[in-house]
């Protein structure tokens, strides 16, 4: 994870790069970066989509929007993204840049369009009036698959555990065999649900609310009773819990 904390900038034409933001000042796990079209201010988003903005010089980081896949006009006047909702779709939204501030200031946030499906990469014409985005068809189940005693070979067919347009992720199966807990977006965000193979019974996870956060894997205890569960929170920071399964 530390490869992906430290902004730097190295010239076109190569030789040393030079960190705009050091690792060692930096608690975000980077994915993707943008400079404003005045070249004061470098943007960038983390793993848990937010949008940061600092001085292009180097300087301490602020958080500017919540979203992903952000791009300028080029004017410097205006943002581009995109947000998931946890109802499902997307909606891609622009936000109003105020001039003249040492770092971006958002001073209005419109809905410049809405799709039922998943949105992602966007760019924008040179002109500034048209948007392009690329859609997200995919899917994730789970199926299980029987081997033999030694485990060395498949003994049966592979049976399916979840089907649909969903994401069902980080499989983990209960120490008796019985159950069988993952990641799923089935209503939302990620959470977790419960399978039971033999009746095809699926449940959700009961736990404490904590706001703006996202469950992202989860284990079992040797008592089959508890799960370990790391939540993963929009600031970047992550917690792990202990969970009862019953709810409790």
């Amino acid at each position: 994870p530390e490869n992906q904390r430290a902004i730097m900038m190295v010239s076109v034409d190569g030789g040393a790069p030079a960190a705009v933001l050091p690792s060692s000042e930096s608690r975000w796990e980077i994915i993707r970066l943008g400079v404003s079209p005045d070249a004061r201010s470098i943007t960038f988003e983390t793993q848990d989509r937010g949008i940061l903005a600092m001085p292009a010089a180097g300087g301490r980081p602020m958080t500017l929007l919540e979203g992903s896949n952000h791009v300028w006009d080029r004017s410097a006047r205006r943002l581009y993204y995109v947000n998931q909702q946890s109802t499902g779709g997307t909606r891609i939204e622009g936000a109003e840049i105020q001039p003249e501030t040492e770092l971006p200031v958002v001073s209005r946030v419109w809905i410049a369009g809405v799709s039922t499906g998943t949105l992602r990469d966007l760019a924008l014409a040179p002109d500034g009036t048209r948007l392009l985005a690329s859609g997200a068809d995919e899917s994730l189940n789970l199926t299980r698959v029987r081997l033999t005693p030694d485990g060395g070979d498949v003994a049966g067919p592979e049976e399916p555990l979840s089907t649909g347009h969903v994401r069902d992720r980080y499989p983990a199966i209960s120490p008796d065999g019985e159950r069988v807990v993952s990641s799923t977006n089935r209503i939302g965000d990620n959470d977790l649900w419960m399978i039971a193979p033999a009746s095809g019974r699926r449940t959700r996870v009961e736990m404490p609310d904590v706001a703006e956060e996202r469950v992202v894997t989860a284990c079992w205890a040797p008592n089959g009773r508890h799960l370990g569960v790391r939540r993963f929170l929009r600031d970047g920071t992550a917690a792990m819990w202990r969970v009862a399964v019953d709810g409790s």
